[in-house]
């Protein structure tokens, strides 16, 4: 008996997987990071992906993925922030994944947001 992989329709769910890092953008403001990065979260709502924020060791990095099952399509994407990235970086990571970083002065907007206490 041999093994064969099941064919693509067969399978419980399909991953994809999206890795990015963007670029080091460091700050040495003083500020809750996560809960900045909360904060532009809540705002943004993003309804289509499940969204994770953890300390990550430098800049902010991005890991997006999915999985079909039933025909239903479920996304996510898990976030890092290091202790040393700035709101600009954070706002537009969150706005990636949110799908609204090509709207205009969208950063602008997320940055004063995030800041509101």
């Amino acid at each position: 008996m041999t093994f064969q992989e099941p064919r693509p329709h067969e399978r419980p769910f399909v991953r994809e997987y999206d890795d990015r890092t963007f670029e080091q953008l460091d700050s040495t403001e003083t500020f809750d990071r996560m809960v900045f990065a909360e904060r532009v979260l809540l705002f943004l709502s993003p309804v289509s992906a499940t969204v994770v924020l953890y300390e990550h060791h430098s800049g902010v990095h991005v890991e997006r993925g999915g999985s079909r099952m039933r025909g239903l399509t479920r996304s996510y994407a898990l976030v890092g922030i290091s202790p040393r990235a700035s709101r600009s970086h954070i706002a537009l990571a969150l706005a990636e994944v949110a799908g609204v970083a090509h709207q205009p002065f969208v950063v602008d907007l997320l940055m004063q947001v995030g800041a509101t206490t």
